[in-house]
């Protein structure tokens, strides 16, 4: 069985019934981007855990992002790659289509924290004074934030 069709039958019979709608349209939207395009063609048994390194590796070094932006993917739309592809050799596993998951053996891609910049004390102050001239939904806004 091809991987694209077995994805079509992880649908129907399990990720509908077992994923929540948003869940579902996300994984929908990596497997069509990229999981699909590179995997699709193959056959289910023929995956190896080298294949999935291999997908990974293109992820994480060469993959281009779909939003437009520049860039290289983040550390977390890698790790969620994984997750599905984890998701959907599980199920292949559990109905006895393959004997093993060649996914298992590979560790989660680590998620790596971005550091991020806040206001210091100074800027706090002046963007607060800032806002004293704005409209209160303004105001509010950006004080609550």
């Amino acid at each position: 069985m091809l991987f694209s069709k077995f994805v079509q039958e992880w649908e129907e019979k399990y990720a509908k019934r077992h994923l929540s709608p948003t869940t579902l349209d996300t994984y929908h939207r990596h497997l069509k981007n990229r999981i699909i395009p590179f995997f699709g063609e193959w056959k289910l048994d023929h995956i190896k855990t080298m294949h999935v390194l291999d997908y990974l590796n293109f992820l994480e070094n060469e993959a281009k992002r779909k939003d437009g932006r520049e860039g290289m993917l983040s550390s977390s739309t890698i790790e969620y790659n994984h997750r599905i592809l984890s998701n959907i050799f599980k199920r292949a596993v559990e109905w006895q289509l393959i004997k093993s998951s060649p996914v298992d053996i590979v560790k989660k891609p680590k998620r790596i924290q971005m550091e991020t910049s806040v206001y210091n004390n100074a800027e706090a102050d002046y963007l607060l004074d800032c806002l004293k001239n704005e409209e209160i939904k303004w105001r509010v806004l950006i004080k609550l934030a």
